[in-house]
């Protein structure tokens, strides 16, 4: 589920985070955004023209929204990400 056309890799993981997530489909014009779960925002980011990736912080479990905003708090886009609880 995205809007304007991002895309995430993966489209799930693990609550406990600490793995890599890459967003894309968009054409990125600026070389520095705002990058939000649920509207908190992730450090570290790493941008291009066509993708950015960060990796993902601890979580809680859930559907959670990621958008991405430019500096001046503008919605670029927004995607759906699962974030799921390890099996025991």
């Amino acid at each position: 589920n995205n809007t304007a056309g991002l895309q995430i890799t993966p489209l799930r993981g693990l609550m406990h985070g600490g793995y890599t997530i890459r967003l894309f489909g968009l054409c990125f014009r600026e070389l520095s955004y705002i990058v939000t779960i649920d509207e908190q925002a992730i450090n570290g980011c790493e941008f291009t023209l066509v993708s950015i990736t960060c990796t993902m912080p601890a979580i809680v479990e859930g559907r959670l929204k990621i958008r991405i905003l430019t500096e001046s708090r503008q919605v670029v886009g927004e995607t759906d990400f699962l974030s799921i609880m390890p099996e025991a």
